[in-house]
């Protein structure tokens, strides 16, 4: 509703920039509450909400703990099974920006995942 009435305004004026800083703001919050319910737990039975795990100083994007590999651990983190390894790959067309391509194996996202898979991983080794 809000991207409709932005297409009636002018960008210039006052009530564009208004209404584009409350839908920017409407937006971020919608994305802190739905990472408030998230929650990971380690292979030493640590639990931690998102806000915790996440080993950065800068802020969290949207769609952590989304991808296959902090899923995976943690499911196998919360029933009894320890990793021997772990490969993801992607599948779907190629990105327009060319950077994934179908089948290909990638390590994982340095912004979303990596700053979780610290906390996840403790204890994997049985440490």
């Amino acid at each position: 509703a809000m991207g409709a009435e932005l297409k009636n305004l002018p960008p210039e004026s006052q009530a564009y920039q208004n209404l584009f800083q409350t839908r920017k703001q409407f937006s971020q919050d919608v994305v802190k509450m739905v990472q408030s319910h998230y929650v990971f737990t380690n292979f030493r039975g640590q639990k931690k909400p998102l806000a915790e795990a996440f080993a950065s100083d800068r802020g969290i994007p949207g769609g952590v703990g989304d991808c296959c590999a902090p899923k995976l651990l943690n499911y196998a983190a919360t029933h009894n099974l320890t990793p021997k390894g772990l490969a993801e790959f992607y599948w779907g067309e190629p990105t327009k920006s060319g950077n994934k391509q179908p089948g290909q194996f990638y390590a994982p996202c340095e912004s979303r995942c990596e700053p979780i898979l610290g906390f996840l991983l403790c204890g994997a080794d049985g440490a």
